[in-house]
């Protein structure tokens, strides 16, 4: 067996480090699923404080991401990434204890810890940006990030499911040691990849996440391609809030059965973006994986909306969907890192998550009134329609390049 020499070993196992973060922050938001009506129930678990539940992790991620990308571009990359695994570990702990002596507001409390926690992946994307000079390779590794993360999203139910036939808080002690072995090897092996001569001194009064995002969006380079991820996390989050009810409601499956195709999904975006991405690359550039995710996408919800009874189809729909979705995200952060100067890329890829937990807040909500008003069918003709509006906006206009 070769010996990788030192340098690349040890940058390997630093990337690996920071692909597990990613991973981490992924597994936090899927690994309660399963479990979260159980933990609820003693405070009389409904619809609503179950949407509140996950709407105060996603609100308070919104306001922490920006703020964590400016302080990597000031204090460098590797002490944020330390400190959210620290924090995060320390809510899960607070969620056990909150859910053991049934206090709801440490719950709520815990759970906006993690969010405040859970700006990891835009301070990951920056590292890569540090580190990775050639744009087709960086956005490669993009994908692999992405990867991560559609690998939290597959193993979180699964792992949440299976360690709950346990006991029912094993999920979140499990997650809390994970975050916190997490942290050591990151404090082992991670490297800080902004010199101090690239960081910048970012004023506080300038890290009003609101102010942030607003600046973010003023640049004429970001303005077009940022309201595409704006819509594409927006349609995507309703995508994911009202799947489960779906499945449910037109196929009567259980719970088991809909987790099947949960996985089938989850693997087959880590497939997309692992793999698939960095292959096409080359081919298609960051542009045209973007515009052949968001079509794909598209196509797989009006499909999504056709399948009959006994759903027969499903899988391969889902599957579809799952695969072109993969693409996204890795090919418009590439897009963005293209876009900005190496000092920019912490606050400004801060910022582009930021806007994407924005719409995932907004996007439940509003797809969640179209779905009870009109069913199925229109719900996922508005996400196709979505996508094909965030097409456009990545097209070029006339005599302009593509934004």
């Amino acid at each position: 067996m070769a010996v990788l020499p030192p340098l690349m070993a040890r940058q390997r196992l630093a990337f690996f480090a920071v692909a597990l973060n990613v991973f981490m922050d992924a597994l936090g938001v899927t690994l309660l699923l399963p479990i979260l009506p159980e933990l609820l129930r003693p405070f009389g678990s409904n619809a609503f404080l179950l949407g509140a539940f996950a709407s105060v992790y996603t609100l308070a991620q919104f306001i922490s991401t920006p703020v964590l990308g400016s302080l990597s571009d000031r204090f460098g990359r590797r002490p944020p990434l330390i400190l959210t695994l620290v924090f995060t570990g320390l809510a899960y702990v607070l969620l056990a204890i909150g859910s053991l002596v049934e206090n709801l507001p440490l719950l709520f409390g815990a759970r906006i810890l993690a969010g405040l926690a859970g700006g990891v992946f835009a301070i990951a994307q920056a590292y890569i940006a540090d580190r990775e000079s050639d744009p087709l390779k960086r956005s490669t590794q993009f994908g692999w990030i992405g990867a991560a993360f559609g690998l939290g999203f597959l193993f979180g139910p699964a792992l949440g499911g299976l360690l709950s036939g346990i006991n029912l808080r094993l999920p979140i002690w499990f997650a809390a040691i994970l975050a916190f072995i997490n942290a050591a090897l990151t404090v082992f092996t991670v490297v800080e990849s902004l010199p101090p001569e690239r960081r910048r001194i970012v004023p506080w009064q300038d890290m009003n996440p609101l102010k942030q995002l607003l600046a973010v969006s003023r640049n004429p380079k970001l303005r077009r391609s940022l309201a595409s991820a704006f819509i594409y996390n927006f349609a995507f989050a309703g995508f994911t809030s009202l799947f489960v009810l779906f499945v449910q409601n037109r196929f009567g499956w259980t719970p088991l059965q809909v987790a099947g195709v949960l996985i089938a999904g989850g693997f087959t975006s880590a497939l997309g973006q692992g793999l698939i991405f960095g292959r096409l690359l080359p081919y298609f550039q960051e542009k045209g994986l973007a515009l052949l995710g968001l079509g794909g996408m598209a196509a797989g919800y009006f499909w999504l909306a056709q399948v009959p009874q006994p759903g027969t189809q499903l899988y391969p729909a889902q599957i579809l969907t799952a695969l072109f979705g993969g693409f996204v995200i890795p090919a418009l952060s590439g897009l963005f890192s293209r876009r900005v100067t190496a000092e920019e890329q912490g606050q400004v890829l801060g910022s582009v998550q930021g806007w994407q937990s924005l719409a995932q807040v907004i996007g439940p909500l509003i797809l969640g009134v179209v779905y009870d008003r009109g069913g199925a069918d229109p719900f996922f003709w508005s996400l196709a329609a979505l996508n094909a509006i965030a097409i456009l906006l990545l097209l070029p206009r006339s005599r302009q390049p593509i934004e």
